[in-house]
């Protein structure tokens, strides 16, 4: 949805909300993604994952979670997401990303990848 606001009006910062005139137009919104692998994307060894978060206000990664065959691995803001495949076994695998940013918002996805 697309809303129209006058050039004149003020936007209100409310919690995670925002408001014109006392109404509701929008919340604060991130979403994160991989943006270097395809999904299915062939992957062995070690690999990085790139991950962009884009959101409608500013915010900044704090720490990124990624769940493999019930393992979870943490990575800090300033850490390369760096995978290694051999201690997985080979196929079709999901990882579960979840994203947290350092205002405590946080965005999760799935992201098929073939380890061989």
């Amino acid at each position: 949805m697309i809303t129209e606001i006058p050039t004149s009006a003020d936007i209100v910062e409310e919690g995670t909300n925002y408001y014109v005139d006392g109404k509701f137009i929008s919340q604060k919104l991130i979403t994160a993604n991989v943006t270097n692998l395809e999904t299915n994307a062939a992957v062995s060894g070690q690999f990085t994952l790139d991950i962009e978060l884009a959101s409608n206000y500013d915010s900044v990664i704090d720490k990124v979670s990624i769940e493999l065959n019930d393992e979870v691995i943490v990575f800090e803001s300033d850490q390369t997401i760096e995978l290694d495949t051999n201690g997985f076994s080979t196929g079709n695998k999901r990882l579960l990303i979840s994203v947290e940013t350092v205002d405590g918002r946080t965005d999760s996805m799935t992201h098929r990848l073939k380890l061989e």
